[in-house]
């Protein structure tokens, strides 16, 4: 049964005419819109909350389809002075459709790589990440193939956690610590990580670490531990580094 009647398509047209008069924009009370947003996500079950909260965040990726330029994906993840002028040109035109500026203009998702000098939890693992044109992003390959492989991989990185600052940090870090802030700013506190399993498949395998859980539980299990233990001790010698301490330090975490 066919539920779309005159009515509703006249609607429609009037709403299409608007926005054409508006340059092709929905008719809309912007102010209105984000402060009522700004309530929702104060308390989006709040009874008198008056609108789903906006979860919707662009990316920098938008930059290059909404700015009409062409993708020049490794500088987007590599070059502040590239990224941040387009930051700059994608807010104005966002402030001016949206009234708000959408992009973070001092960095950008792949912040991580502004810090290189502090080693990432798959080089702690012995995981090779390599730039992939192909598929404008990195690409982390296995470190170890047998089970034989990943029981010596787990005994070097536990000898590694026995001092794990030594490995994590570059040899004449107190000579760079105090440039590299100044230059990047804070040191960002580990408090997100490629998710678990992808992680754990990316270091030994999809189809090894399928059959490692199925065929050896308790190597899984402790290439599990190890994992949650190099993860926690980096995040905690990172907030040391970034003078952070319990009553202070950013909560949450996100998984990618």
């Amino acid at each position: 049964m066919n539920c779309v009647t005159r009515q509703h398509l006249e609607r429609a047209e009037r709403i299409v005419a608007k926005a054409r008069n508006a340059g092709g924009l929905a008719p809309i009370d912007l102010e209105r819109f984000w402060d009522a947003d700004a309530k929702a996500h104060a308390d989006p079950f709040a009874p008198d909350c008056p609108q789903m909260p906006l979860g919707l965040r662009m990316s920098p990726e938008c930059v290059y389809s909404e700015l009409g330029l062409p993708e020049a994906w490794y500088q987007l993840w590599h070059d502040d002075t590239y990224w941040r002028p387009l930051a700059r040109r994608y807010n104005d035109e966002s402030e001016r459709i949206v009234g708000r500026r959408l992009l973070d203009e001092k960095t950008n998702r792949f912040q991580m790589h502004r810090w290189p000098e502090i080693r990432q939890l798959h080089d702690i693992f012995e995981g090779r990440n390599a730039w992939h044109e192909e598929s404008f992003s990195y690409w982390l390959h296995p470190a170890a193939e047998t089970e034989d492989e990943l029981k010596a991989l787990l005994d070097r990185v536990e000898q590694r956690l026995e001092n794990l600052r030594a490995c994590l940090l570059p040899t004449d870090w107190a000579e760079q610590k105090a440039r590299l802030i100044t230059e990047r700013g804070p040191i960002p506190p580990y408090r997100g990580q490629r998710g678990p399993v992808t992680f754990a498949m990316s270091i030994y395998g999809v189809e090894n670490l399928i059959f490692l859980i199925m065929d050896n539980p308790d190597l899984a299990a402790r290439y599990r531990d190890v994992i949650i233990r190099t993860m926690l001790e980096r995040a905690r010698i990172l907030d040391e580094e970034a003078g952070l301490t319990p009553t202070n330090t950013p909560h949450g975490w996100g998984w990618w």
